[in-house]
């Protein structure tokens, strides 16, 4: 990990704690998950490349790592792929991470793919420390239900045979 200053490590190691109590896959918990969620939080008035005033409206994975390197870390350019791959993929399909919200359709690898917090998730990352727990647990329920729905579509070998 780049060194960073104590402001930024303390909000790091929160997130990545924050991810692993809403069960966020451990191996993807990483320094670049937590700087991308770090990233998208950021509402101060930016023009960003994904073509929105405020990272937090829209952030393109250029953006994030542009946001990395203005707090003073040291991620190579070539650093996008594993952000892509190894953090933002993941952070998107555990629902913590909106992927083209403006239009759902675009694909992936388009110019203007862009990414913002799950609005839910983003209020358990601005509530008091007294509200988070229910809040986690809210999220913990709805999110592993549609996980399960999700994941049970999408497994086209398995044949239900009524007795």
């Amino acid at each position: 990990m780049p060194n960073v200053t104590n402001k930024y490590r303390t909000k790091l190691d929160q997130i990545k704690i924050l991810l692993k109590k809403v069960g966020f896959s451990s191996k993807h918990n990483t320094n670049l998950s937590a700087w991308s969620i770090l990233a998208l939080q950021n509402k101060k008035s930016k023009h960003t490349k994904a073509g929105f005033n405020s990272l937090s409206e829209g952030a393109s994975i250029r953006d994030i790592l542009d946001f990395c390197r203005e707090c003073g870390t040291n991620y190579a350019e070539n650093t996008r792929e594993s952000l892509r791959k190894h953090s933002v993929k993941y952070l998107v399909e555990a629902g913590i991470v909106i992927r083209n919200h403006d239009n759902p359709g675009r694909p992936t690898n388009s110019a203007k793919t862009n990414y913002i917090l799950n609005k839910e998730f983003s209020k358990i990352l601005n509530v008091k420390k007294e509200e988070k727990g229910k809040l986690i647990l809210a999220w913990n329920k709805k999110h592993t239900k549609e996980a399960l729905k999700n994941n049970w579509r999408k497994d086209k070998s398995l044949k239900i045979v009524f007795a």
